[in-house]
């Protein structure tokens, strides 16, 4: 039973590697918000492909602003709540997601919570990345679920399809769900009565 109004969010993948996992997880997080109502928007930096930052969307003038950089902007703009799906690469957020974050201003993250989910192939689970990416986003402005979801050994545990029978992948994405509903509906509802809609 849906008991709060439909969100809209933004995901953004972490990995740009050459057989990534990261598409497994970010289905599965995905229909598991669809299930609950929730419009997701998946930035894969594969697809959107951004250098590495020059200069900053904030810094460049209208009439050298890229389409593709406006659009990805007005998407972030428009969410109501990001969700981070990313590897940890040699103990460490990958560049592909901090590169992308980077290039888009704190306003546009402001005010709107974040889920982070993080997986490897190894037993860590992402712990280190997951911690990393909880001090981009708070610095941004963004607070971060305090229920992060960090999956070991990701290629057991999920399936290429997204499926999994995990119970605590399936119990953690659960509670990260609902601390996304919570936030975000009640910093929709402040954001509106601030003018930051």
């Amino acid at each position: 039973m849906q008991d709060v109004d439909s969100l809209n969010l933004v995901m953004i993948l972490g990995s740009l590697r050459e057989g990534r996992n990261g598409e497994r997880v970010a289905r599965y997080v995905s229909e598991q918000l669809a299930k609950r109502g929730h419009r997701v928007h998946i930035l894969d930096p594969q697809e959107i492909k951004l250098p590495l930052l020059t200069v900053p969307f904030h810094f460049r003038k209208a009439e050298d602003m890229p389409t593709l950089l406006a659009e990805t902007n007005r998407k972030i703009k428009e969410a109501d709540g990001i969700v981070l799906v990313s590897p940890e690469n040699n103990r460490a957020a990958p560049p592909a997601i901090t590169n992308f974050i980077d290039h888009f201003p704190p306003t546009s993250y402001k005010c709107k919570p974040t889920g982070v989910v993080t997986y490897s192939t190894g037993i860590y689970s992402g712990i280190v990345c997951a911690q990393q990416l909880v001090t981009m986003m708070t610095e941004l402005g963004s607070p971060v679920i305090p229920t992060p979801v960090c999956i070991p050994t990701v290629h057991e545990s999920m399936d290429p399809a997204g499926r999994t029978n995990n119970e605590h992948i399936v119990n953690n994405v659960a509670k990260m769900i609902k601390g996304i509903e919570w936030y975000g509906d009640a910093m929709r509802s402040q954001r509106k009565k601030f003018g930051l809609l």
